[in-house]
């Protein structure tokens, strides 16, 4: 898989259903690549990235896309809804009280998804880790 704009922008649109179609995603999408690829070249040390790794750092191009995507227009800007989330439950009488001022837990749980994506698997990133630079 190559790290280039077509790929990023085909898989957002088969795992995310998202349309990239502005001059801005463009931009944003090349910003990503570049940045996550640095990312990887620094965290493991290494000069040239190895194309087994492309697998692994398109998600992280996707992650970084979808994250600044989100940092400037929110929620609206992924297409994604604020949901309520469940406040309380009553067993008798089938109650539920939803908390709709609770906007922070959400951006937080979005956030965390996103960084998950941005930063990709450690674990996997780490065998390719090199104590002197190559």
């Amino acid at each position: 898989m190559k790290l280039d704009i077509p790929s990023v922008k085909n898989l957002l649109q088969i795992l995310f259903k998202y349309e990239a179609t502005t001059a801005a995603d463009d931009a944003l999408i090349s910003f990503a690549i570049q940045e996550r690829i640095d990312y990887v070249k620094t965290y493991c040390n290494i000069s040239k990235i190895p194309e087994i790794m492309n697998t692994q750092i398109i998600k992280m191009i996707i992650g970084e896309f979808l994250y600044q995507k989100y940092i400037i227009g929110g929620p609206e800007a992924l297409g994604i809804e604020t949901l309520a989330l469940v406040a309380g439950i009553t067993e008798d009488d089938t109650t539920f009280d939803f908390d709709n001022s609770n906007d922070k837990s959400m951006d937080a749980l979005i956030l965390e998804c996103l960084n998950n994506l941005r930063y990709g698997n450690r674990v996997f990133l780490m065998r390719f880790r090199s104590v002197t630079p190559k």
